[in-house]
């Protein structure tokens, strides 16, 4: 390939030589003459765009900037690594605003699974059904026709209450009884609830000295009859306190334990009071109102043994079974 020609640009004394060469005599003598200097200005002048720039680098724009905005090569790096450190800023600042909200969002999102287990949980408890029982090394007063069992734990007086009512209502033999047992769970070690543990749920405002004259065991249990009764035997081990208490738990006992012995067809009836009652030849205190309707009772068939029944025909069964299992032994 043949080479491109550049023609050269031809300089001021060649195109004053160029009409007469050879004569070098003459042309030093125009450069003597008036006005040469003029022409040689002019002509620069006119042909100044004629020359060739250099080609521009990123080199020589940063030091046409050095040369034109006074800036140093210093402060270019320093300003450079304040925009590096800017850039770094927001992005470490948008990465902790995202991982501070996606912490929150996780945060809410357990609370809400928690809360949510946590009722259901408690809910299953306290509508549990009551199971079927059989306790080993476990005393009975008499003989019932079944045996089942609920447990206490997380339950409250509500719910516990509510849980009773509705094993009172489910279908039974008639003349038949069902003695209930109340369990407690501790990591893995299952056992009978005590007498103060289920007056405790209940929320029985018992005097301490009471709760001291009981035994641990107690019994709870359903009539089949019309109507349906239900009734509590509490062992004591301190007649004299026992009886004390019971005179100052009537103040408060309708309250605490009223909705679950009382069946007639006005619980809420004003007016009832303790007042003392023969009842199987019994000496008995009975909430009566004032229309003289027995609405449950107490009373101490022995020295060592609490009744607490909603009705006479109850009380009748317990006792007759009672006195059987005894003479059988």
């Amino acid at each position: 390939m043949e080479n491109d020609f550049i023609p050269k640009k031809p300089s001021v004394a060649d195109l004053l030589n160029q009409d007469q060469p050879s004569q070098s005599g003459r042309s030093e003598e125009k450069a003597k003459s008036p006005g040469y200097a003029e022409a040689i200005a002019e002509y620069t002048k006119k042909n100044k765009d004629l020359e060739i720039k250099p080609l521009r680098t990123y080199q020589s724009d940063v030091a046409e900037a050095i040369k034109k905005d006074n800036v140093s090569m210093v402060k270019m790096a320093i300003a450079e690594k304040k925009r590096e450190e800017n850039r770094t800023n927001q992005e470490i600042t948008v990465s902790q605003g995202f991982k501070l909200n996606l912490a929150i969002v996780l945060v809410s999102v357990l609370l809400i699974v928690g809360g949510l287990a946590t009722a259901g949980y408690v809910y299953y408890r306290a509508h549990q059904p009551v199971q079927n029982f059989q306790p080993q090394n476990t005393s009975h007063l008499f003989y019932t026709d079944t045996q089942k069992q609920t447990s206490l734990n997380d339950t409250d007086s509500i719910s516990l209450v509510n849980k009773l009512e509705a094993e009172r209502n489910t279908f039974m033999s008639l003349g038949s009884i069902e003695e209930l047992r109340f369990t407690e769970t501790q990591g893995t070690t299952t056992s009978i609830a005590s007498s103060a543990d289920f007056l405790n749920i209940l929320k029985a405002r018992v005097t301490p000295e009471f709760l001291r004259s009981l035994n641990p065991d107690f019994y709870y249990g359903i009539y089949s009859y019309k109507p349906v009764g239900n009734f509590i035997i509490l062992k004591i081990d301190s007649y004299e306190n026992a009886y004390a208490g019971m005179l100052a738990w009537e103040n408060s006992m309708d309250t605490d334990i009223g909705r679950l012995f009382d069946h007639t067809n006005n619980p809420t009836a004003p007016n009832k009071l303790f007042t003392d009652k023969i009842i199987l030849n019994l000496d008995a205190r009975a909430l009566t109102d004032s229309q003289g309707i027995v609405h449950y009772f107490y009373t101490f068939i022995d020295r060592s043994t609490l009744i607490i029944a909603s009705d006479q025909e109850t009380l009748k069964e317990v006792l007759a079974r009672m006195t059987s299992t005894q003479i059988s032994r």
